[in-house]
């Protein structure tokens, strides 16, 4: 079990990952996502900003929104699949969900809203699609922002059900000169996180 303390609350991460799975069905993996939380959010001493594009039923919104101070979860869902002011009790200062197409015009416009300290990217899970998502809101992240991807892994599952980021994860590392690149992945079939500090 990992702890961790916080300046603005002490929290163990067990205590959040529970009702984020029983209640809001969060679709990671719990030690691929303790992964990202220890690599990013989890090293914050006080909350920063977050933006997340997809979220289905809200885990990663519910648990993301602890280390918030402003989050925007940004979803193709519209209504919402869960209430939003479960979010916004946990976040410090707010919490919006923006329901929409993440590449229009007029959800990228949110991009300029903060400064974001974290990204979680898992919502258009074609090639183009997560593409697209990365490099609209590149120019709005200051350089050594992390960024995380769900679903890297390279598998006909992930194929199946028309998942390609594992390619765009695998050509990223190719082509963009990043701060740094980490991953971390427990099942061959699907899932796996991919973390890039621009």
């Amino acid at each position: 079990m990992f702890e961790k303390k916080f300046k603005f609350m002490p929290m163990n991460l067990d205590l959040i990952w529970n009702p984020a799975k029983e209640k809001f069905k969060i679709q990671q993996i719990q030690e691929e996502w303790e992964f990202l939380i220890r690599k990013t959010v989890g090293q914050w001493g006080s909350p920063k900003n977050i933006l997340e594009i997809g979220c289905y039923d809200g885990g990663s919104s519910y648990y993301l929104s602890h280390f918030a101070d402003h989050m925007i979860t940004i979803d193709n869902n519209d209504p919402c699949r869960f209430d939003p002011a479960d979010m916004n009790r946990n976040c410090y200062s707010d919490y919006t969900y923006v329901a929409g197409d993440s590449h229009a015009p007029e959800q990228t416009k949110l991009f300029d809203k903060h400064k974001w300290d974290f990204a979680f990217i898992d919502g258009d899970h074609s090639y183009e699609g997560v593409k697209a998502d990365f490099y609209n809101l590149l120019p709005h992240l200051e350089k050594g922002t992390p960024v995380a991807f769900h679903d890297i892994v390279i598998s006909d599952f992930h194929h199946t059900h028309g998942c390609y980021v594992g390619e765009f994860w695998r050509d990223l590392k190719k082509e963009y000169k990043a701060t740094k690149f980490e991953e971390f992945s427990l099942n061959a079939e699907w899932a796996g996180i991919g973390l890039v500090w621009i």
